[in-house]
């Protein structure tokens, strides 16, 4: 019963927690004597005398007449010369009612034929909270009924030293743990231990599209199955700027020590709800400058007095999410300005579509929605968009602001912030967990966005409300990898330039290879029971770094090709090789020459001839008869710095290559990469394409 008391004590607290570095109001020595009509009896209750539900009162001010001029929040009760006047507030402003005391002249409501009514509100505005009396005819009042939760509902916490929390992690998280400690000894790290290696967690999350990146650099981008078309050499686009994310920007994105920082550290924070460290306060400090930092003016929809703080708070009370995370959240969603979504949407239901706001539907049933969260919201074209997202709203009923924000966050909940035996995977209550479910490898699909960098830019909102405040006591969930197997080192973003993640074989190319040669397939048998030469061949700018001669001994054999990208990382291919007898292993870049027919020759050569069919050398190869010629290898091509087409001159044509190049609608690639690149830094930037301009107009002359 204690802890049902101390609950209902923590909501009242909550609203009294608008006070906070209010602008007192008060004439001095009337504030601790007034009791007239007060809604607050001072007295104690008694452990069995505890309230089932508390009411929250909210106000709406309602100037009369048509010419809105603001009304006058005054000091105390009364409309003398000598109460002073604090602050004049609009129309339509939205503020908690505290209490009521009548009219301290005694001045009659012609209405009602007593003294006025004189409402004690709070609210905030430009970042100060004001508190003072508006009379009765200036405000219209609401009430609304919170049940606090029961003794079943609450858990009770016990925090582990900082001692006791390092101890669960390994030490090369220590040095990023202590440091944000020093700062904020009142924050709690916990350990989830997860049942993937961290190379096994970026490879299921290297699936495209499962992560993409949105920016120029092939360095950042995938060349992985389905990421790049190699036939065209292209790479595959979603939503016209979005790009499979390679695994080496997923692998930084992926290490946690890059983040547990006093900037970062916010996207491990649990998005539960806790009444003692989340107000109000924070709520309007969110949506200050934002849309719903004005209040909504809607008739059917008052229970709130149209105050969206007030509805995220009580979203975060019946949802069990933190309020800050639902307001950064819609925020996200729907813009600084609001969109149509969030200013409603007018839904035909006769006719299951979307109508403009004037438009004539005769006797159709219209109703208006709302859809804050964005569910539903998905097509290819806009009007699919809205017209989906429309539905969805109007099958959960989400018919008013309110309704809307309250049955998404609930949603927003059950979908990744609240967990059960029958629903385990929606135990993502952090923004990490959010954007990778490595909690549950086998929902790994259930992931809020594509967006590699996603959790990032969604807490950055965060760190407003609460860099500096090292009173409050915040829980964060950092995942540990098994097997202790992150690098000893913190992972390093990829450089952004040109280059590309080319780490892959063309072709591995010898009889009985098992499987047959994919590119993506990085693991094949073999059997050999001689000396035996395997083809391969890489992309122009990429290098085998292997060995390329391995000595085989009778038995199993486990022979390793590492590929080296552009971008110097690296990707391995394992042959396991039964030998049948000790050999020699050769990897060949040379394309062997299949053998030719059977020559039909009769010279008397006394060489090892009879392999060619030459009809100038009819006894082969080393006969005295014959030629004895040498196989010479052709010259390699000289590429002319400037010259992309190769035809030995530099002329507009390269320089339409290389401007198209640049805008991705054709890549360059091996030699005409090589020519494009005229100050030679691996790299095809506007530096190349001004060298060009320049030489065609004579000013330098491209070597």
């Amino acid at each position: 019963m204690f802890k049902k008391l101390v609950a209902v004590l923590l909501c009242i607290m909550l609203l009294l927690s608008l006070c906070t570095a209010s602008i007192s109001v008060f004439a001095e020595g009337e504030a601790g004597n007034e009791n007239n009509n007060e809604n607050n009896s001072g007295e104690n209750t008694e452990e069995n005398e505890t309230p089932e539900t508390i009411t929250i009162t909210v106000g709406v001010i309602t100037e009369p007449g048509t010419n809105k001029t603001g009304v006058n929040v005054r000091a105390d009760a009364g409309t003398g010369s000598n109460v002073k006047k604090i602050f004049l507030i609009s129309d339509g402003t939205s503020v908690t009612v505290l209490g009521t005391k009548n009219d301290i002249a005694g001045n009659v409501n012609p209405s009602t034929k007593v003294p006025y009514v004189w409402y004690n509100i709070t609210f905030v505005s430009g970042g100060v909270t004001y508190t003072g009396y508006v009379r009765e005819d200036m405000i219209t009042v609401t009430t609304h009924t919170i049940t606090p939760p029961g003794e079943d509902e609450e858990e009770e916490i016990v925090y582990k030293t900082f001692e006791e929390q390092l101890a669960e992690f390994p030490e090369n998280y220590h040095p990023y743990l202590k440091a944000l400690h020093e700062q904020y000894p009142n924050w709690i790290f916990t350990a989830d231990n997860i049942t993937m290696t961290y190379s096994e967690a970026i490879a299921v999350e290297s699936i495209f599209p499962r992560k993409l990146v949105e920016n120029q650099y092939y360095s950042w981008r995938s060349m992985a199955s389905g990421a790049f078309n190699w036939n065209t050499n292209t790479y595959a686009v979603t939503d016209g700027r979005w790009y499979g994310a390679s695994r080496e920007v997923i692998a930084y994105y992926m290490d946690p020590r890059n983040f547990l920082n006093v900037n970062d550290a916010y996207i491990f924070m649990k998005q539960s709800y806790d009444a003692s460290s989340q107000s109000i306060v924070g709520v309007r400090e969110l949506l200050k400058g934002r849309f719903m930092a004005t209040n909504y003016v809607d008739a059917n929809d008052m229970v709130y007095g149209g105050d969206f703080a007030l509805v995220i708070m009580e979203a975060a009370r019946q949802s069990g999410v933190n309020p800050y995370i639902l307001a950064s959240t819609i925020i996200q969603e729907q813009g600084t300005n609001g969109s149509k979504f969030s200013n409603g949407i007018r839904y035909n239901v006769t006719k299951g579509t979307v109508v403009a706001d004037n438009a004539n539907t005769g006797n159709d049933v219209v109703v208006t929605v709302y859809n804050y969260f964005n569910f539903g919201v998905n097509g290819t074209t806009e009007a699919d968009k809205l017209l989906n997202g429309a539905k969805y709203a109007y099958n959960a009923g989400w018919t008013t602001r309110s309704a809307a924000i309250i049955g998404g966050a609930k949603k927003y909940a059950d979908g990744y912030v609240n967990s059960s035996p029958s629903k385990p995977y929606y135990n993502q209550d952090t923004y990490f967990y959010k954007n990778y479910n490595i909690l549950n490898p086998s929902k790994i699909y259930h992931q809020y966005a594509q967006n590699v960098a996603d959790q990032v830019s969604s807490s950055a909102i965060l760190r407003k409300l609460y860099t500096g405040n090292v009173t409050t006591y915040l829980t964060f969930r950092i995942p540990v990898y098994k097997d202790n197997s992150l690098p000893e080192v913190a992972t390093v973003a990829p450089a952004k330039n040109a280059n590309q993640n080319n780490y892959y074989f063309n072709t591995i190319e010898v009889e009985g290879l098992t499987p047959s040669f994919s590119r993506y397939t990085y693991s094949y048998a073999l059997q050999v029971d001689k000396d035996t030469s395997i083809y391969v061949n890489v992309p122009e700018t990429a290098k085998i770094t292997s060995e390329m001669t391995f000595n085989l001994t009778a038995g199993d054999n486990r022979v390793v090709l590492t590929v080296k990208s552009a971008t110097g990382y690296t990707n391995d291919y394992v042959i396991n090789i039964n030998a049948l007898a000790d050999c020699v292993l050769t990897i060949t870049t040379e394309k062997p020459t299949p053998p030719p027919p059977p020559g039909d020759g009769d010279g008397e050569g006394t060489g090892d001839g009879g392999t060619t069919t030459d009809p100038d050398n009819p006894g082969g190869e080393g006969g005295e008869d014959g030629d004895d010629p040498e196989d010479t290898p052709p010259p390699a091509p000289t590429v002319k710095k400037g010259d992309v087409n190769g035809d030995g001159t530099i002329t507009l044509s390269d320089l339409a290559s290389i401007r198209i190049h640049l805008l991705e609608l054709s890549l360059l690639t091996g030699d005409k990469f090589t020519a494009a690149d005229v100050n030679g830094d691996a790299s095809i930037t506007l530096s190349d394409l001004a060298a060009i301009r320049l030489h065609l107009l004579g000013l330098i002359v491209i070597q």
